[in-house]
């Protein structure tokens, strides 16, 4: 931490941003300091703080990330580290994370809503070409062996389109390999709830909670279907609803939604989704040449180009979110060595920090020359300059984020607890993001379509998207009218 309020650590890991936060972990940007300015940058998971309290969650939690460790395939978003970050206090635990490689992209549901959105279908090259990428990453992991040749049976055990990644570069990855089975061993009675994720559920596993390498492949057949038909295959309203669902192992056939298809087709999806495992593709692999071949005999494939050209149409953000990574990055680095470079005239900023540690018997350098010691402090009051101008860039930001032109009233300062930082941002930037959008859906409601309207619809989504994430992080009460 290094005395510096806003950088923050976890474990080895430096946390740059905020990416978003689930029911379990919130997820930044990090680098490692030590491997330099332009070193590579990661997606740390951390357990979200209601969670870590559940010991034998946790201790699962980076068991089975340990364990994803041991996969290595270019379908497979990597897992690199797994550990407890110290307490930072008496009175609070540390908080467990898993960090991954960061990957410039985005997750298939996103990309569906997209889709949703715009063409309001699924190019069923698309649909092909994601489903026999991730067919390939679960063949790899549930083949993989570890040390002499002995399989790791290794289980992904929550395929979802949340967990399926589709990169900038035309690229699909499968995420989260085991993590998210810890969610099973929750026992809190306020976070039960957290346990319910039904949609891709094998009917076997609904009934029973057995799962093997087959329930893994029974969810890509959930996922094919829904994107042949850009409907859930599992609708309801409750989470008890959707489990039932689960259970019955009954599913529609294409052709009773009004969704073209044929037999060859046909007989994959009911092959997929068979009640029975053993009446199942037995493995990724096969399931695999079935859908492959099927694509090739009707060229529905993607190549990484198209594919690529597609998610920059859909996202055109993402072009220059690893640039800005790398402006926080900078930032980040300048900040700390402001810090460094706090001694006193004359002294060495190494001495500084060897006395704060009590290393006062370490020898000193030999003073600089007047000439490096004016390069230093040029250098130093360079990168101030530059911290400067990022707080006032963020600033700007902030400000020109609200969907109002209006000028805000003169506002006396805020107090402390309202400006402290809750995923990156302050409090009243969370508190303020949803009344501008509880504005902005009352003047959606006025215009022609009103509560039905795709504006008003949008609008409501975006909300409660943003209380959730700052829910998750902890602001409890946002969003409650």
């Amino acid at each position: 931490m290094l005395g510096c309020a806003a950088v923050e650590s976890c474990g080895p890991f430096t946390l740059v941003s905020p990416l978003g936060a689930g029911t379990l972990t919130e997820v930044w940007r990090a680098v490692r300091i030590s491997e330099g300015r332009n070193g590579p940058h990661y997606a740390v998971k951390r357990v979200l703080d209601q969670l870590d309290r559940e010991t034998e969650f946790t201790a699962s939690f980076k068991t089975l990330a340990t364990a994803a460790m041991a996969l290595q395939h270019h379908g497979v978003v990597r897992t690199l580290d797994a550990g407890t970050e110290a307490a930072r206090d008496m009175t609070t635990l540390g908080r467990t994370y898993v960090a991954q490689e960061l990957v410039a992209g985005k997750p298939l549901n996103a990309l569906l809503n997209q889709l949703r959105t715009t063409t309001k279908e699924v190019p069923r090259a698309l649909t092909f070409t994601v489903i026999g990428h991730t067919l390939q990453a679960l063949a790899y992991a549930h083949r993989a062996t570890g040390a002499g040749g002995a399989p790791l049976q290794i289980i992904h055990g929550d395929v979802a389109p949340a967990n399926v990644f589709v990169t900038l570069d035309g690229t699909v990855k499968v995420s989260d390999f085991c993590i998210n089975r810890a969610r099973m061993v929750l026992r809190h009675a306020a976070n039960a709830g957290l346990r319910a994720r039904f949609h891709y559920l094998a009917p076997e596993t609904a009934r029973t909670g057995h799962a093997d390498l087959r329930a893994d492949l029974y969810a890509v057949g959930v996922m094919l279907h829904e994107m042949l038909s850009f409907r859930r295959l599992r609708r309801g309203n409750t989470s008890d609803e959707v489990l039932a669902q689960a259970q019955s192992g009954v599913w529609p056939a294409l052709d009773t939604l009004g969704v073209s298809s044929d037999a060859d087709l046909n007989a994959i999806l009911s092959r997929a989704l068979n009640d029975d495992p053993n009446q199942r593709f037995q493995s990724a692999d096969e399931f695999l040449a079935a859908v492959g071949g099927y694509a090739q005999s009707r060229e529905l494939v993607m190549a990484a180009p198209d594919l690529s050209a597609l998610m920059s149409a859909h996202f055109p953000q993402l072009s220059s979110a690893e640039t800005e990574g790398r402006a926080q990055v900078s930032g980040i680095y300048n900040t700390l060595q402001g810090i460094h470079t706090t001694a006193p005239l004359g002294e060495q900023p190494h001495d500084a920090l060897a006395r704060e540690d009590g290393a006062a018997s370490s020898p000193r350098r030999a003073p600089v020359t007047r000439g490096k010691r004016s390069s230093k402090l040029l250098y130093t009051l360079l990168g101030s300059l530059i911290v400067v101008a990022a707080v006032a860039t963020t600033a700007f930001s902030l400000l020109t984020d609200r969907e109002t032109s209006e000028d805000a009233p003169v506002k006396t300062r805020a107090p402390r607890d309202l400006t402290r930082l809750v995923g990156g941002r302050t409090v009243t930037y969370w508190q303020d993001r949803v009344t501008t959008l509880d504005q902005a859906i009352s003047e959606a409601t006025k215009r022609p379509g009103g509560e039905s309207s795709p504006e008003t619809q949008q609008l409501k989504a975006l909300r409660e998207d943003t209380v959730r994430k700052g829910q998750a992080l902890g602001l409890t009460g946002l969003g409650q009218r």
